[in-house]
């Protein structure tokens, strides 16, 4: 018979641990407050528009200029984030940037040289990109939806006013603060036609490929929806051997390991269902003898493997860390179901540069009582990253820096670089770790729901 037949709604001391009285509710995990998302109710999607920022500068004609038959960048991402946006079911809204941000009309020809070299018509704005105003806008904004900017990224004097650190970083800052997350997607596209603003030359020519960027900023589900729509798209010039990605995000990993944690156990530490329902497979259920743990007979562990566990493309290397959070089952769903204890002693063990060890064993459990039930909650952590991470090392590669493009143009590169964009990198980068917070941001949780007898 389940658990949750075996008592009443009015006796539910013991680890029965459901949401409240009644057949609809029996099975679910009454959480405390601070649980894991994965142990509590599924909150509502709240959706924005997506607004896309077109960049409108006269140097883009050149990727239209140098389209293949096959590889046409311009012309395939117009398409592609119209659809993204249909099927996410929100509305998508154009703009224009150079040195103002504009509305586009719907079907404005992207893929055309004409909207880019717009010569005398009234309000051409296609000679500066000014990408800090497009993220301070970005970074203004107010309640959920994605944002994209397709541009060039050439970050030259007229690409914003001041310093890189408060043009660029400010904003950037700003939005990883509010957890948002910032996607750079580059895209070695065919180009042909001239290359303005480069330092110590002026007007560079021969390029036959430069980067295009696209740029994701929102939250994390938003901004990965997008990428694998792009990149799972088919597009030639989408493919995997002309894109990159990186990811700056205060979630760099699937980090919920739920009931495939894998549980290793030494001594009296068996497998007992203490909740059943749809939250039985969330989260691993035992139970443990409390003398064995002291005298060392049994022990639990759960070895988590950090990189195993990142996402595509995200700046997470830094120093491991570990937190644990614990409740002691006090009975009943309502306030004070759950009574906050300290955190383990100890309980993660460093297994090398990579990883750690989760582990319930005498010396983090002995603040544990017997005759109780308990939600212990661990999460690996990640702070103090590496300077110039390998996940950016690609912008690095793709970047030229002012002292440097006079020879770089004399070298006539097939692939010329961008100007900057190290220094781009940089600012996302030290935006990441301004903002992260303390514990460090997370690379693994899970829970462990036990029931601690003699």
């Amino acid at each position: 018979m389940p658990v949750s037949k075996l008592f009443a709604c009015a006796a539910l001391a013991t680890a029965v641990l459901l949401a409240g009285c009644g057949d609809q509710a029996m099975g679910a995990l009454c959480a405390p407050d601070g649980a894991a998302p994965a142990l509590r109710p599924a909150a509502d999607v709240a959706k924005g528009p997506m607004r896309v920022f077109w960049d409108g500068s006269e140097s883009i004609a050149g990727y239209v200029d140098g389209a293949t038959d096959s590889v046409r960048p311009l012309g395939d991402l117009q398409p592609l984030l119209a659809s993204h946006a249909r099927e996410a079911g929100v509305q998508a809204q154009w703009l224009r940037f150079g040195e103002r941000i504009t509305p586009l009309p719907s079907g404005s020809g992207l893929a055309s040289t004409g909207f880019y070299r717009c010569g005398q018509q009234a309000n051409c704005d296609n000679q500066e990109s000014r990408i800090d105003s497009v993220l301070t806008r970005i970074a203004d904004r107010t309640g959920p939806g994605l944002d994209v900017v397709v541009t060039d990224l050439w970050l030259s004097n007229t690409a914003f006013q001041g310093s890189a650190e408060i043009a660029l970083g400010q904003p950037i800052r700003a939005l990883l603060a509010k957890g948002k997350s910032i996607g750079v997607i580059g895209l070695r596209a065919p180009y042909a036609g001239p290359v303005y603003d480069v330092p110590g030359v002026g007007t560079h020519a021969g390029a036959r490929e430069r980067p295009l960027f696209i740029l994701l900023v929102g939250s994390r589900s938003e901004v990965l929806s997008a990428y694998r729509t792009l990149s799972r798209s088919g597009s030639p010039a989408l493919s995997g051997d002309r894109s990159k990605f990186a990811l700056f995000t205060p979630e760099p990993a699937t980090a919920w390991l739920g009931a495939s944690a894998p549980v290793q156990t030494t001594g009296d530490i068996a497998a007992q269902r203490l909740i059943d329902g749809d939250q039985s497979e969330a989260l691993p259920q035992v139970r443990v003898s409390l003398d064995q743990l002291r005298t060392g007979q049994a022990s639990l562990r759960i070895p988590v493997v950090a990189d195993a566990r990142i996402l595509p493309g995200a700046v997470w290397r830094g120093k491991l860390g570990g937190q644990t959070q614990v409740w002691r089952r006090a009975g009943g769903c309502g306030a004070g179901a759950w009574e906050s204890q300290p955190a383990l002693s100890g309980a993660w063990r460093p297994d090398g540069p990579d990883g750690a060890t989760f582990t319930l064993d005498g010396r983090s459990t002995a603040a544990l009582v017997a005759g109780s039930d308990y939600l212990i909650q661990g999460q690996l952590t990640t702070n103090n990253f590496t300077a110039a991470p390998p996940e950016t090392k690609w912008m690095r590669d793709w970047s030229v820096s002012p002292d440097r493009a006079r020879a770089v143009s004399a070298a006539s590169p097939a692939f010329f670089p961008t100007l900057n964009l190290a220094a781009f990198a940089e600012q996302l980068e030290a935006g990441l770790r301004e903002t992260t917070p303390p514990q460090g941001l997370p690379l693994a949780s899970l829970a462990v729901l036990v029931r601690v007898e003699p």
